[in-house]
């Protein structure tokens, strides 16, 4: 498991919160990739751009996924599936609230 050597419990993190990056970064990819499907009637580096970015985030996103199932993402390195998806996870811990409230109902 991706976390055994660190201090961040996996149990604490928020998998819907996790699940919904992942939808709205795909969401976003798709509404982005549209217009560059088409003939371009504008300068288009800065979609380019953006495209790229949620690209990558959802691609960081599903490393975390696959290092919380024991697994390895397949284009990375088991090293650098750890190391993205422990940058990520701190985005997704619970917060104390969130515990409290899981715990009482």
């Amino acid at each position: 498991m991706i976390f055994n050597d660190t201090n961040l419990d996996p149990s604490t993190l928020d998998l819907s919160r996790l699940r919904a990056a992942i939808r709205d970064h795909e969401a976003a990819i798709r509404e982005l990739k549209a217009p560059l499907r088409r003939r371009w009637e504008a300068p288009m580096a800065a979609t380019q751009r953006r495209l790229l970015r949620h690209q990558r985030e959802v691609t960081l996103c599903l490393v975390l996924r696959a290092g919380l199932r024991g697994r390895d993402h397949l284009r990375v390195t088991p090293e650098e599936t750890r190391r993205a998806a422990l940058r990520l996870a701190e985005r997704f811990v619970r917060t104390l609230e969130e515990e409290v409230a899981l715990a009482v109902g």
